[in-house]
């Protein structure tokens, strides 16, 4: 899972201990095992009290996880072969960033930050975008790509409820991209204020839904 800010990852309470172990020591209704109760916990579901649909529940989640995990490693690095050594494989990069959205973004990112970056002197995927795909006073390739990134963090935030955050963020970046000189410095510096925020946000919420199953299936 991608870290927040703080160090807390997703399917963590912010002591860094999995929600799916607290509670969960007993049966949850008719049927559910223990082990069940703590994997419902630490997706956020509520059981049913059926063994047999909580484990078709399970499986749907887990199964929906895993894509999108797989996906956002396959995109980063994909990213990654894009970018690295000599010269750009435009076509590439443009096809990856293409497949980044709300539901992979921090994922995407995650990835990157963990197997990439180093790769490529530290940069953040936006560095690396901007170091790869600068166009100066000739194109709008670099804006183009960061406008797809920008647009998902958007409508997670947004999704998160984050609202003002969100707008904000798009503002920012709207405005960086329509100035006579884009700051690729300050372009950077919003991205990662906002991702930091948003991934705060997502662990704080993927926690609560966790607490909120503890209780249910109690």
């Amino acid at each position: 899972m991608y870290p927040t800010p703080d160090g807390v990852h997703a399917g963590q309470n912010p002591d860094g201990v999995s929600v799916a172990g607290a509670g969960a020591s007993a049966s949850a209704g008719n049927g559910t095992t223990a082990q069940q109760a703590q994997e419902l916990n630490l997706y956020g579901i509520s059981t049913t009290g059926d063994k047999d649909k909580d484990a078709k529940a399970l499986k749907a989640a887990k199964g929906k996880q895993e894509k999108i995990e797989a996906q956002a490693a396959q995109i980063a690095e994909d990213l990654f072969d894009a970018m690295k050594g000599a010269g750009t494989k435009n076509d590439k990069l443009k096809s990856a960033v293409s497949k980044i959205n709300k539901d992979n973004v921090l994922y995407v990112l995650e990835a990157w930050n963990t197997n990439f970056s180093d790769a490529m002197d530290g940069e953040t995927l936006i560095e690396s975008i901007q170091a790869e795909h600068y166009t100066g006073w000739f194109g709008h390739q670099q804006e183009d790509l960061e406008n797809h990134i920008k647009d998902a963090l958007y409508a997670k935030g947004q999704e998160l409820g984050l609202k003002n955050e969100s707008h904000a963020f798009r503002a920012k970046i709207n405005s960086e991209h329509s100035a006579w000189f884009t700051s690729d410095s300050v372009v950077n510096e919003c991205f990662n204020n906002f991702i930091a925020k948003v991934a705060q946000k997502d662990a704080e919420v993927r926690t609560q839904k966790a607490q909120q199953a503890m209780q249910n299936n109690k």
